[in-house]
């Protein structure tokens, strides 16, 4: 495929086997849509992801593992969507990460409490483990979070909320 490559859109499609890691590193990957391939499996790279990305939906895909460090690097990203259950399908202004039911072990990154503009966040169903960070107090425009269905352990954090 092209290096020039802005956009791809595979969902729906009855994919099998295992997806190349190579494509999340196209340079000009803006909007990258697998969901609804729930014969295809990966993982998602830890390293090298397309700096330009703006809109992933794996969801309803069999990517699995760990939610790499890196993912909260990605600045331009808008929506992130790895849910075993919903997929938004256009690219607007949206700044939701959605990462329920997607298999998902271990911390949640650090760097992913940098994604300062989302304002929906769902973490629900997975196996995350640790405590929530209180950086979480950085996600300033947050309007809506859901962390059931895990392991978290400890207090959560005491986070200032302000009335917007």
């Amino acid at each position: 495929m092209s290096s020039t490559l802005i956009s791809l859109v595979i969902d729906n499609t009855g994919l099998h086997g295992n997806f190349p890691e190579d494509v999340f590193r196209f340079p000009f990957l803006q909007k990258f849509n697998l969901t609804r391939n729930v014969f295809l499996t990966g993982t998602l790279p830890k390293y090298n992801w397309s700096s330009s990305l703006r809109f992933l939906d794996l969801s309803e895909a069999n990517f699995s593992g760990k939610l790499p460090d890196t993912i909260g690097n990605l600045i331009y990203l808008n929506v992130l969507n790895l849910s075993g259950t919903s997929s938004p399908d256009t690219l607007g202004d949206l700044n939701m990460i959605d990462l329920s039911f997607s298999k998902i072990k271990g911390s949640i990154p650090t760097s992913f409490w940098n994604c300062t503009t989302i304002t929906s966040l769902d973490l629900s169903g997975n196996k995350f483990t640790g405590e929530v960070a209180t950086s979480l107090s950085k996600l300033s425009q947050l309007k809506s979070l859901n962390l059931s269905g895990n392991n978290f352990e400890g207090k959560f954090p005491d986070v200032a909320i302000s009335a917007n």
